[in-house]
């Protein structure tokens, strides 16, 4: 995912992790005791990051069809939403300025 922050985030994981499970004795080879703890831990960002609620490439991709499909507003619902602005209008021309802010504000 090319992501820095990300990759500075296993890095200092996996210090915490050697230093936490580090047996009593050197492990043989070091090097390989370390890379399979930064593995662990990259494969385990990956999967946190590529999860499905976080995976934002299908989201884009319905992005790109909202253009195609047809709006679910129709005409009825358009002049209902006006005739509702009309009855809100004409009872808030009813009440004087201080009820009306509190009325819009709620």
């Amino acid at each position: 995912m090319n992501n820095a922050l990300d990759a500075e985030e296993c890095v200092n994981d996996a210090y915490l992790c050697t230093w936490n499970s580090i047996p009593t004795q050197r492990p043989n080879p070091l090097l390989t005791y370390v890379c399979r703890i930064v593995r662990n831990l990259s494969i385990k960002k990956y999967h946190a990051n590529t999860a499905v609620k976080r995976n934002s490439y299908y989201d884009v991709a319905l992005q790109e069809l909202e253009d195609c499909l047809p709006s679910s507003d129709t005409a009825d619902k358009e002049s209902d939403a006006k005739e509702l602005a009309i009855i809100i209008d004409d009872f808030l021309d009813t009440l004087d300025k201080d009820n009306r802010i509190m009325f819009v504000r709620q």
